[in-house]
């Protein structure tokens, strides 16, 4: 092997990187653009949350590309620069205006609501891109671009305005489609309404890939003699590989049908507005009063672990020396205003109707003080011991919790404060505009602007904090509607 060929095969995997990992991105604008439904809020949201991290990275791979093929291959790239400069150029006006757009929008009191004018920006310029760079491949691979001598001979609309271009364009566009609704299917998986949105997109996307790849194919017999004959000969392999990966592609798409729950029964009801930002203040880390003074007196973790073990069969004994009646603790959380304490309160009416003997307990209320000489966590883990001993000794089976939990330590001092309970976290969600809508409406003044300012901070640190705990929607459908996928999530219920 040349080092000529080293270098290309370099240049074609950092193509193929690009064609995989923005592809995606670019799906996902699509899919932004065509949201729909009563979940296209949270169908937005998802792509922009999924799109976030890395939609800027992966244009590293393109600008490796570029500049290795003009070190390493600058005559080929003069030429394919003069003969495909007008649809080279409506690509790079189409990556310029998503990104802008994207980071426009984000930056918005309201960045993933409905469509706004730079959502349209987003999305039609996440479509322009990968058509007119397929168009380009189209032209390469045709062998439509002739330069004798390294001189460009066949002219700046060669190659890329036929109708195999055309269609290799919009194939291009699909398999972008295809690519993100497949990821945002895994990056879902724990939001089965949304899983399924996505599904269907998938499974939509890869039939109209597969219809134009066999349109291109049958066109470029008669236009297209040169990409025929490579795709029959040294890349019969690699052709037919894709001919054996794109039905089973399909079938793993079309396997990981989810099981529907009660959010496909989605209502066009508003969510709830009950103030519970003392509990959000609380877990983000603001301690009332003194206690942010003392934070020296804290004790470590395991004392702390010892101490909830040691109050909790303390409370048993006096209880009638044995074991707690109550084995169970369903623990909601999620970020700002998602309704962890009003879906709490519902799950107890629910149970209360049903003969289940259940208890809610909103576990701010418990590490509210001031002057505390202990931490948050700490407070919390004591009294949350102390109060299921009690309920136990009333007859109470099982729990229902109410917090932001936002770093593994706080999850890890209610797990602790229950020693030898089945403590499951359901997190709680919504989309932002849902999320920014309840916050205008329950808070006002200085504490309105610093919620506003925390909400994506806490929804992130909410989701890493458990990031396996399934995922309720709350909105757009009753109280009573989440408060049972709650509970059949848990196994209270059938």
């Amino acid at each position: 092997m040349s080092s000529a060929e080293l270098v290309a095969g370099i240049l074609w995997l950092a193509l193929t990187a690009y064609a995989v990992l923005a592809g995606a991105d670019f799906g996902g604008g699509v899919w932004d653009l065509f949201a729909s439904g009563p979940r296209a809020n949270q169908q937005r949201s998802a792509v922009a949350v999924a799109m976030g991290p890395v939609w800027e990275a992966n244009h590293v791979w393109l600008i490796f590309m570029i500049t290795g093929l003009f070190t390493a291959f600058p005559v080929t790239f003069g030429v394919l620069g003069l003969a495909l400069y007008l649809p080279f150029t409506m690509a790079m006006v189409g990556i310029v205006l998503r990104g802008a757009s994207f980071a426009f929008r984000a930056h918005g009191s309201d960045a993933v609501g409905p469509m706004s004018p730079w959502g349209v920006v987003f999305g039609v310029a996440s479509i322009v891109t990968p058509f007119f760079l397929g168009t380009a491949a189209a032209a390469v691979a045709s062998g439509s671009i002739h330069a004798p001598g390294g001189q460009l001979a066949s002219g700046f609309l060669a190659g890329w305005t036929t109708p195999l271009a055309v269609v290799t364009g919009l194939f291009a566009l699909s398999m972008c489609a295809y690519l993100a609704a497949t990821y945002l299917m895994v990056e879902n998986e724990n939001r089965p309404a949304l899983l399924a949105d996505f599904r269907r997109r998938a499974i939509a996307a890869a039939l109209t890939s597969g219809a134009l790849a066999m349109l291109s194919l049958a066109i470029s017999f008669s236009e297209g003699p040169r990409l025929l004959q490579s795709l029959t000969g040294r890349g019969l392999p690699l052709f037919v590989l894709a001919l054996l990966n794109g039905p089973l592609a399909l079938w793993a798409v079309w396997r990981s049908r989810p099981r529907m729950g009660v959010g496909d029964r989605a209502m066009a009801l508003p969510g709830p507005t009950r103030p519970d930002h003392l509990g959000d203040r609380c877990a983000a880390g603001h301690v009332v009063g003194d206690a942010r003074r003392h934070h020296h007196r804290r004790t470590d973790p395991d004392t702390v672990a010892l101490a909830s073990i040691s109050r909790l069969q303390g409370a048993q004994s006096a209880a009638g020396g044995g074991e707690v009646n109550a084995s169970r603790a369903l623990l909601l959380t999620g970020g700002l205003a998602t309704g962890k304490t009003a879906v709490a309160r519902e799950v107890v009416a629910a149970a209360a109707e049903r003969a289940l003997r259940v208890a809610a307990v909103d576990l701010d209320w418990l590490g509210w003080a001031t002057g505390a000489t202990l931490g948050v966590d700490e407070l919390i883990g004591r009294n949350l011991t102390d109060v299921a001993a009690n309920y136990a000794q009333a007859g109470i089976d099982d729990l229902v919790l109410a917090r932001a939990v936002l770093n593994p330590l706080s999850l890890r001092a209610v797990r602790e404060a229950l020693p030898g309970w089945e403590v499951m976290v359901v997190r709680l969600d919504a989309s932002r505009s849902t999320l920014v809508g309840r916050v205008r409406a329950r808070d006002s003044g200085a504490e309105l602007d610093e919620h506003l300012a925390e909400i994506d901070e806490i929804t992130e640190r909410a989701i890493n904090t458990a990031p396996s705990a399934p995922v309720v929607l709350n909105e757009e459908r009753t109280l009573r509607e989440v408060a049972l996928e709650v509970m059949r999530l848990a196994r209270w219920i059938d």
